[in-house]
C-alpha cells in the first residue's frame, strides 16, 4: 500500500512543527517552497491549510486565500469540516 511518507512528508510536518515552536514566518517560508504535488489530496490540502495560517499571521491574507481556495479545489469536504480553515475564515469575515 502507498503511503505519504518520505522527504515532502517530513517536510510538511516541519512547517507545522515550525508554526508551532518556532515562529508563524519561518513556517510560511518553509511552506512555500513544498512540491506537495505527489502526495495524496488529503496531506496536500492539510499542508495547504497550514501555510494559510501561517501566512495569514503575518498579514498576508491573499496569498493565505490561493492557498484555502486551491485547497478546496481539490478536497472540499476536507476544507471545510477542518477546525483550522473555518477558523482562518472566520478570522477574516471579522
Amino acid at each position: 500500500m502507498w503511503t505519504a511518507f518520505g522527504p515532502t512528508n517530513v517536510d510538511i510536518h516541519r512547517v507545522a512543527t515550525a508554526a508551532e515552536l518556532v515562529g508563524m514566518q519561518v513556517a510560511a517560508g518553509l511552506g512555500s517552497r513544498i512540491d506537495t504535488s505527489s502526495l495524496p489530496t488529503e496531506r496536500r490540502t492539510r499542508h495547504n491549510i497550514e501555510v494559510a495560517r501561517a501566512l495569514s499571521a503575518y498579514n498576508r491574507v491573499d496569498d493565505a486565500l490561493v492557498m484555502i481556495l486551491e485547497a478546496e479545489s481539490w478536497a472540499p469536504e476536507q476544507l471545510r469540516s477542518h477546525y483550522l480553515a473555518r477558523e482562518l475564515v472566520l478570522t477574516w469575515v471579522r
